[in-house]
Formats: structure tokens, C-alpha cells, sequence
């Protein structure tokens, strides 16, 4: 079996929202771009996402600011945030919303034309930017519209479409790979083949999403196993891993029973409400799922489960 061996300026390992918007800056910074993902292009668990984007562009709310968003994510963390990148986030997330409505995102409007920003739990003012409950599959679709644009590009001007920028779907990284105390780049393998892999690379982007598939019961997509947690521990990085005491979740899911993944797209609904309806609807919803619980369990009962 021989190895493969590519050689790029920088590695992208995940290839959602964050990971191809990093290759995009990467790609337009003129630097050689590979895109790692252990699935399928585009996707991401970013698909999932449905209740939308925050950022303080003040369209519903006028009396929205970057301050006030700061404030509230400093808050929903109980000050135990990063407050630079907490302060970094409230300030650059409208610029992130433009720019990705000029690369052709199709955001839900308000009657005056505006982007619409609507309710969601933890922020003060009608915060998130949304396409319908889509707004993950439109990010993730706008995104790999960019890249391939920047493939087009470079097909125009070296005759490759992927002379500088490169996706390896279905690809495995399992180590990342350092010389002289500096990143060289990764190894990993093909998931159809098992053939191995060798990226040489100076800088390696770790974007490979969170946790999910750790928790017996999730709406996770199988991807979200914490892999670049462990690349990024293995090599010692410069994560900040004294911090990384939390996971966040959402509470749909916490269930002993997997009938109970049915409120999971329920609770997202009720983030974006007003509290007055929230609260009417939690009531006649939680008794709906009081009497379904109780007949379960009854179930359950009669057939010695």
C-alpha cells in the first residue's frame, strides 16, 4: 500500500461553516488551500443549525449594539468566557452576516427590505439573522458556492480547478504532525480504501465542530466525535485547554427515552418566541407531553419493558 503525500501553504480539517470560511481567507490570501472532511462536501453539521446567525445589526431593534450582544454572551457564560473573542464576536458578526448575504445568502426580510433578526434564548433584542428554519443549509451552501467560485478562479488562471484549493471528502486525519517543535502538517487515511494519507502543510486550521456523538442520545450528526479536540490535545497546542470545561447543550435532548427527540425541533421553535407566548405555549405543550410520557410509560408497563 503507498502512501499518498500532498503539499499545501495551509490544512483546513473540517470543512463546515467555519472550516471553508477559513479556507476561503487562506485561499484569497493567496496561500494553497486543502480541505479535510471525514464525510461528504457539504455535509456539515452546520446543516443543522436552524434558528440563525446572531449578530447586533439592530433591524428589528435599533437600541441593539455590539455592547449589548457582548454583554449578553458574557453573561449566558457566567463571565468564565474568553472575553476577547466574546468582544471579537459581537463585533465582527454583522461584517460576517454582509459578507456572506454579497456571496448570495438568502436571508429572510423585513418589510422595510432589511435583513430580519428574530428572538432566541439568551439575547436581549431580535438578534438572529435566519433563512426559514434552514439557516445552517443556506450558510453551508453559500459557503461551498464561494469556494468553488474561487476553484473557477484559479481554473481561469493555472487551467486546475483545484491547482490551489482542494477538497479530500471521506478523508480521516487521526494525527497531526510537527518537526523541530513547528506543525509540518497531518496523516490520516481514506475511509473507503483505508490507503494512508500525508498532508504537508505549515499551518493545520482545526474547525472539526464539537462533541455531540459522545451523549447516547443527540440530534448530533455521527461526524461530531471530538476528533480535533484530541488532534489539537495531542500535539499540544495553544488551546487554551485550562478553560475547556464545559460543553454546550441543548436541554431537547437530555432524555432517558429517544421518543423524546421529538421536542428537539420544538424547542427551537420556542427560543425565537415572545416570552407572553412562550409561556402559554409551554404550558399547553408540557401537559401534550406529560399525558404522551405517561402512556409510554404505561406501554412499557404492559409489555414488561
Amino acid at each position: 500500500m503507498t502512501l499518498q503525500r500532498h503539499k499545501y501553504d495551509v490544512l483546513v480539517i473540517g470543512a463546515g461553516g467555519a472550516g471553508l470560511r477559513a479556507a476561503v481567507e487562506a485561499r484569497e490570501a493567496g496561500l494553497s488551500v486543502a480541505i479535510i472532511c471525514k464525510s461528504l462536501f457539504g455535509k456539515a453539521h452546520t446543516v443543522m443549525a436552524e434558528g440563525g446567525a446572531a449578530a447586533s445589526m439592530g433591524n428589528v431593534n435599533d437600541n441593539d449594539s455590539w455592547k449589548v450582544h457582548f454583554r449578553d454572551t458574557m453573561r449566558g457564560g457566567k463571565f468564565l468566557n474568553h472575553f476577547r473573542m466574546a468582544e471579537l464576536h459581537a463585533k465582527e458578526a454583522p461584517d460576517r452576516i454582509w459578507e456572506l448575504e454579497t456571496w448570495g445568502a438568502l436571508f429572510d426580510r423585513t418589510k422595510e427590505g432589511k435583513i430580519s433578526q428574530r428572538n432566541f434564548g439568551g439575547h436581549e433584542y431580535p438578534r438572529l439573522a435566519h433563512v426559514g428554519d434552514r439557516t445552517g443549509l443556506e450558510i453551508i451552501r453559500t459557503m461551498q458556492q464561494k469556494i468553488v467560485q474561487l476553484q473557477q478562479k484559479d481554473g481561469r488562471e493555472f487551467g486546475d480547478m483545484e491547482a490551489k484549493i482542494k477538497v479530500f471528502a471521506e478523508c480521516t486525519i487521526t494525527e497531526i504532525l510537527r518537526e523541530n517543535g513547528k506543525i509540518a502538517g497531518a496523516y490520516g487515511y481514506w475511509r473507503e480504501t483505508g490507503e494512508e494519507i500525508l498532508f504537508e502543510a505549515p499551518a493545520v486550521v482545526i474547525a472539526t465542530g464539537g462533541v455531540g456523538k459522545t451523549f447516547k442520545i443527540t440530534s448530533n450528526s455521527w461526524e461530531g466525535t471530538g476528533d480535533g479536540h484530541l488532534l489539537s490535545k495531542l500535539v499540544q497546542t495553544l488551546l487554551i485547554w485550562s478553560s475547556c470545561n464545559f460543553t454546550q447543550q441543548e436541554w431537547s435532548g437530555r432524555h432517558q427515552y429517544a421518543e423524546f427527540l421529538l421536542l428537539n425541533l420544538f424547542v427551537v421553535k420556542v427560543e425565537s418566541l415572545p416570552t407572553q407566548k412562550v409561556n402559554a405555549l409551554c404550558l399547553s405543550t408540557s401537559l401534550m407531553y406529560l399525558r404522551i410520557s405517561m402512556q409510554i410509560m404505561r406501554q412499557r408497563q404492559i409489555v414488561g419493558m
